[in-house]
């Protein structure tokens, strides 16, 4: 069992650095080895339009969402009510979403364990979270990239898991999967999220690989650069929604002329246009995609490797 911390980390790291400027390695010492650990292989549930694991928080078992677009770790205010968690006085949390910036009060964890790693002495906001309709598991909340981006991730829609390696001093890696894939170079934004480029009719668009968005969306900034007026989308057809935090929001479903994602082409797609929370992503490449196809999240060698399910 690995228990980490912030402080732990922080102290690592420090002591890390003095190592190196007092004490320089001999010229002939050999390059520490590439380690690819496996840490978890946990059940992926899906429920309607949210992937979710079960983890422990104090010692209680959780529900949360995998959301590879979510910056940080959050709980609904239901669930840290009935894993009776205090609240943190110190601590006030602005949570960003298509429909606007929302401020909530944070919490604490003193503990929580995903696989056999526990993250230790946390503090998370509590938010109004949109649920599937009669879920069997309601999400106690999401597990946001400064969790996820600690390790390399591997999901696997076909098979119904979602991996967690620990991944040290390597270049690159390969994901043990048999059969041919697709490997796109990955940028992590500042806020660590995953970012791939991506064509919308023929040009390039910096998309966001969104676990937590239920399809491909599209920024209205992009679109009009693609050549689709207002008037245009004015006429699509209308797709209201949620997000996080329970706000609404109002995007327009238009159809284009291609989508490129990795090596699949497909024609004629349907898109939803409007606002997106993430100033640089230009688009979300969601669960509609992600289903029955793998893939790696590699945060340490910034890939992202796709494939899809053998019939």
């Amino acid at each position: 069992m690995q228990v980490r911390s912030s402080a732990m980390l922080a102290a690592i790291a420090c002591l890390a650095l003095a190592a190196c400027a007092t004490s320089p390695p001999a010229a002939d010492t050999a390059a520490a080895a590439c380690s690819v650990e496996p840490i978890a292989t946990l059940p992926l549930l899906l429920e309607r339009h949210m992937v979710m694991v079960a983890v422990k928080i104090d010692g209680h078992e959780a529900w949360l969402g995998v959301d590879t677009g979510a910056q940080a770790t959050v709980l609904t205010e239901a669930g840290a009510a009935r894993l009776g968690l205090p609240r943190d006085p110190r601590r006030r949390t602005n949570v960003v979403s298509a429909a606007g910036v929302t401020q909530v009060q944070n919490v604490r964890i003193n503990d929580l364990q995903v696989g056999d790693t526990v993250l230790s002495d946390l503090s998370v906001a509590a938010v109004a979270l949109p649920q599937p309709d009669v879920p069997r598991h309601p999400a106690d909340g999401l597990l946001g990239a400064d969790v996820l981006s600690r390790f390399d991730v591997a999901f696997d829609f076909a098979a119904g898991t979602l991996g967690l390696y620990e991944v040290s001093n390597c270049h690159e890696v390969q994901p043990p999967w048999p059969g041919r894939y697709a490997t796109l170079p990955m940028q992590l934004s500042a806020k660590r999220l995953p970012l791939v480029t991506v064509q919308v009719d023929g040009q390039d668009v910096t998309a966001l690989f969104d676990s937590g968005s239920d399809r491909e969306r599209l920024a209205r900034r992009v679109a009009l650069r693609l050549g689709v007026s207002d008037a245009a989308l004015a006429n699509d057809r209308d797709a209201s929604g949620f997000s996080l935090g329970g706000a609404s929001h109002v995007m327009r479903i238009h159809r284009f002329a291609s989508l490129h994602i990795g090596d699949e082409n497909f024609a004629a797609p349907l898109i939803e246009v409007g606002a997106l929370a993430d100033p640089d992503a230009g688009m979300l490449v969601g669960l509609d995609f992600m289903r029955g196809r793998r893939f790696w999240l590699s945060y340490a060698t910034h890939r992202l490797f796709i494939q899809r399910a053998t019939p």
